[in-house]
């Protein structure tokens, strides 16, 4: 199975909180995530927790040793969010 994962995911296994174990335990178990993750995961660091450019520079390099190839940001790849979104009630 090919799981994606969503910003929140990311926020998650960075951050003190309860859910900090289990998006952590997602993560290892592998996926996909893509660029516009990363993009939002920069901004939820910086602007909401108040990270610093380092940390968020350190954070980005764990992320991207476990997801080497991001899924880049197209029309076709909105599209396809756009009616899995529709199809499945997803916010």
């Amino acid at each position: 199975m090919n799981v994606f994962f969503d910003t929140n995911i990311l926020v998650y296994a960075f951050v003190a909180d309860p859910k900090q174990l289990a998006a952590r335990q997602l993560l290892a178990g592998g996926g996909k995530i893509s660029v516009q993750v990363l993009n939002e995961f920069v901004n939820v660091l910086r602007r909401k927790q108040g990270r610093t450019w380092m940390e968020i520079e350190s954070a980005l390099a764990v992320v991207r040793v476990r997801f080497r190839a991001p899924i880049p940001l197209t029309t076709a790849i909105h599209d396809l969010a756009s009616r899995l979104a529709r199809d499945h009630a997803f916010p």
